[in-house]
């Protein structure tokens, strides 16, 4: 397979791509408030915007830039592409 093929979207690899999204995105965040944190990232593995909420300041936000978020998308793409290939991988071994 080369890396053309690996890389083309397809419905499976767009669905699996916005699941891990939604989970770094939106879920972490609000798992890490649920634990007592007070510094909230979002963004997985590169945060790229995070507030600290400080009881005598307030909140002290920060946008680390859009840089962060395109790596961000483009990590959670190839190993979308990834799950996917192991998945069908897996799947052609077993048949036989």
């Amino acid at each position: 397979m080369n890396i053309k093929k690996f890389l083309k979207p397809d419905w499976r690899k767009i669905v699996v791509f916005v699941v891990l999204l939604v989970l770094a995105v939106i879920i972490i965040p609000i798992i890490n408030a649920r634990f007592g944190l007070y510094t909230i990232s979002i963004g997985f593995p590169l945060p790229f915007y995070s507030c600290t909420f400080l009881v005598e300041l307030g909140s002290l936000c920060s946008f680390a830039g859009y840089t962060y978020i395109i790596i961000d998308i483009l990590i959670w793409y190839v190993l979308s592409c990834l799950l996917v290939w192991i998945y069908d991988n897996f799947r052609k071994v077993k048949k036989k």
